[in-house]
């Protein structure tokens, strides 16, 4: 039996294409799909200096469920759809959340993205830990995540996270705030649960780095 994966959307272009992209989403007299500000003003950045996130709902329609899709910049000229979530309570699972998607790309993102000139990419395959990170960091991701407590952590809890964080940075681990809470919610972590431990882990990433930077002489606050 083949196991349903997660699709990955990534759109790429000029700055300026991407701008205009952008703008053309907010503007475009979609059935189903419009530019969320509401949502997009409430959202708190991981960590100071974190990219945008640009939020796209669809609202109730034949039978369709509500969701919203997040898209935020990976690099300079490089967007990518960082999160697809319902909006009515309930679990998604990979089946809905690619129909989802498919549904947001056909009907909002590709008429825009062909006009702009931008290149929209379609990837099947799900990463796994050992893509973003060693063995033994990955190791004690899971041992942390099995062994929660995830409502409130106990101090062995806390204990296990530091380590992980510690070895993420001394490592300079790749994985992003978007794939540590994707993992945990695709690992038993509620939504609030998992995006309340990829925040904290942004935040303590960054204030690691600034601490090498006050190390060697530079100023902590740089991005």
């Amino acid at each position: 039996m083949t196991r349903e994966v997660d699709q990955q959307v990534t759109v790429t272009g000029s700055p300026a294409a991407l701008e205009r992209l952008l703008d053309g989403m907010t503007t475009h007299d979609s059935p189903r799909w419009s530019r969320d500000k509401a949502a997009e003003s409430e959202h708190v950045k991981p960590f100071p200096g974190a990219a945008d996130r640009y939020e796209f709902t669809r609202k109730v329609s034949h039978g369709l469920r509500p969701a919203r899709v997040s898209m935020t910049y990976q690099r300079t000229g490089e967007l990518f759809v960082c999160d697809v979530r319902p909006l009515d309570g309930m679990k998604m699972n990979v089946m809905e959340r690619n129909a989802a998607l498919a549904d947001f790309v056909e009907s909002l993102l590709s008429p825009i993205a062909e006009r702009e000139g931008a290149h929209i990419a379609l990837e099947s395959a799900t990463p796994g830990l050992g893509d973003w990170m060693s063995t033994d960091t990955a190791e004690k991701l899971r041992i942390f995540s099995e062994l929660a407590n995830k409502a409130v952590l106990h101090a062995l809890d806390s204990r296990r996270w530091i380590d992980f964080v510690f070895a993420a940075h001394s490592e300079n681990a790749e994985l992003t705030t978007f794939q540590l809470e994707q993992w945990l919610r695709d690992n038993g972590w509620g939504i609030r649960d998992a995006e309340r431990m990829a925040t904290r882990y942004g935040n303590e990433r960054e204030l690691l780095r600034a601490y090498d930077r006050l190390l060697r002489g530079e100023n902590p606050h740089r991005q």
